[in-house]
């Protein structure tokens, strides 16, 4: 079984500041049977490690991936076309497990701060995981903090072979 991770969860330095989140990701999925393949999509895009932070900005309705510091520097489109330039690579995947209230690849809670006042909420999504569950809508996916019990990691690698059986008919 294949699973798509957050590289950053993979205790590799990609983050924003060179950081990155340690190996706690549960015991069940280290398993040997389990491939785990780390992707960065704010790696993929170019940008560098360390790089400027980005969040989501609510402009006009709609949500944008912009540097903190630079509001011109926007990187929606360039993340959301990152799932569509993985395809290929997306399709071999059996599930997906997202760094967590991410600008990129939180699934939900991610904080967005609206252009005009200023004010924040945390009903985003990240931009990536976004296009790739857009992509793949059957896909099971969780934000790593879904995780956190047995009971919850046995149910996603369940439902994550099931999703694997019925690609593979």
């Amino acid at each position: 079984m294949t699973i798509g991770v957050s590289e950053c969860l993979l205790g590799r330095p990609v983050r924003w500041d060179g950081s990155d989140f340690g190996t706690g990701l549960p015991r069940e999925l280290q398993d040997p049977e389990i491939h785990l393949v780390g992707i960065c999509p704010e790696v993929g895009i170019g940008l560098g490690v360390p790089r400027p932070p980005i969040h989501l900005v609510r402009r006009n309705g709609t949500l944008r991936a912009v540097a903190v510091a630079e509001s011109t520097l926007d990187y929606t489109d360039e993340l959301a076309e990152q799932a569509g330039r993985m395809q290929r690579e997306l399709a071999r995947l059996d599930g997906y497990v997202f760094a967590e209230k991410s600008p990129s690849c939180g699934l939900r809670g991610v904080k967005v701060t609206d252009a005009l006042d200023g004010t924040v909420e945390r009903d985003g999504r990240g931009v990536y995981s976004a296009a790739v569950m857009q992509r793949f809508p059957g896909m099971p996916a969780a934000d790593a903090r879904d995780l956190v019990t047995r009971t919850a990691c046995e149910a996603f690698l369940r439902r994550a072979r099931d999703y694997s059986r019925r690609r593979s008919g």
